[in-house]
């Protein structure tokens, strides 16, 4: 039985598959053109949206989920990661826009180090597809790097 896909692979990895220094992925993601994640387990949380009445904002919570699994980044948390090695991250990527995810106060920033980061499967299949890398007729190795 074969094993099975890897559902997020570390940077190191990803830039063996395309062949380019981490150094170019780590600019890749500074430029927003792919996100760079981090494993967190049973991490407390707060999301919201912030409301603004034209003077002031404010943050409108909705949900207080425990985390598990691949958190995107921030630009501002993966720039402090690439200049010093390690961040305090305490808020992670949001979707919508407008909206925000944070480590619940009681809880404290997080500990984030380079070798920490990971890209998901998910978002390296679209940014392959999106810079045909591959046709997406099947997943072949690339630079002689399978899945």
């Amino acid at each position: 039985m074969p094993l099975p896909k890897k559902p997020w692979f570390r940077l190191a990895e990803i830039a063996q598959r395309w062949g380019v220094p981490i150094t170019d992925i780590e600019d890749y993601a500074l430029a927003e053109q792919v996100q760079i994640s981090v494993l967190v387990v049973d991490l407390p949380a707060e999301s919201g949206w912030w409301e603004e009445d034209g003077e002031r904002g404010w943050r409108v919570p909705f949900d207080f989920p425990i985390l598990n699994g691949p958190q995107p980044l921030l630009r501002a948390s993966l720039f402090e990661i690439f200049r010093c090695g390690q961040a305090e991250v305490a808020a992670f990527r949001a979707s919508p826009p407008g909206n925000y995810l944070d480590v619940q106060h009681r809880v404290g920033a997080i500990i984030v180090r380079r070798e920490d980061l990971i890209i998901t499967r998910e978002e390296r299949d679209r940014f392959e597809h999106e810079h045909g890398l591959i046709d997406g007729s099947h997943e072949p190795a690339l630079n002689g790097v399978a899945q």
